[in-house]
């Protein structure tokens, strides 16, 4: 992903995103890397990422832990797809690893879950 266009980018964070929820173990271990996109300026980048954060937090609960500052700085983003995203990246993690959101109080969570429902609901009025 490093040297690819937006496009390029865009199209391997997608894919990542199937692979991630099929067969997690095959991208686990490149996590960072992952990770390193989440606030990427091109948003179909940003909603593979966060999609593939989300599906290996499943498995893989304790590796996804430190993508949650980027994925929170997400749920402000201009992009209604974006905070969706990482509003379900985020939702997957808590259900998965909920010791993430309890022992850390500068989680903002009632403003995460807030954001949460905001971009559900945009994208629901959207599809209509």
């Amino acid at each position: 992903m490093k040297t690819g266009s937006d496009v390029e980018k865009g199209t391997c964070a997608d894919v990542m995103k199937h692979i991630s929820k099929d067969k997690p173990e095959i991208v686990v271990s490149y996590i960072d890397e992952i990770i390193e996109y989440a606030n990427y300026r091109a948003p179909r980048v940003k909603w593979g990422v966060h999609e593939s954060i989300g599906n290996l937090s499943q498995k893989f609960p304790k590796e996804v832990e430190k993508a949650v500052p980027k994925l929170l700085l997400s749920t402000k983003d201009e992009s209604t797809v974006v905070r969706w995203c990482a509003a379900f990246a985020l939702s997957e993690i808590a259900k998965n690893n909920p010791r993430v959101f309890k022992h850390v109080p500068s989680y903002p969570c009632s403003n995460f879950f807030h954001n949460y429902c905001s971009s559900a609901y945009e994208v629901k009025m959207s599809c209509i």
